[in-house]
């Protein structure tokens, strides 16, 4: 964790997950705004670097992960179940 704005921000910063086994550098950004229905969650994640057959192999896997746990984060949040299946 890299920087935390209480509410409104948290960034990580390094290859996440499997990614941190590779020769990437990474910025993950978690923003929170208020929204009519709630809260709207706006989430980021730059990686660069180097990876034998190019990140753009993996980045459909890295985006379907950080798509479930947005999904989970969702039904936490909403029903106190994070729908871990």
């Amino acid at each position: 964790v890299s920087f935390v704005n209480p509410g409104v921000m948290i960034r990580l910063t390094g290859g996440l997950g499997p990614l941190g086994l590779m020769g990437v550098s990474g910025n993950m950004t978690w923003e929170f705004e208020e929204a009519e229905s709630g809260t709207l969650v706006i989430l980021q994640y730059a990686v660069g670097g180097y990876m034998d057959g190019g990140l753009d192999t993996v980045a459909s896997a890295v985006d379907g992960v950080l798509g479930e746990a947005m999904m989970r984060l969702k039904s936490y949040v909403e029903s106190g179940d994070p729908g871990q299946g």
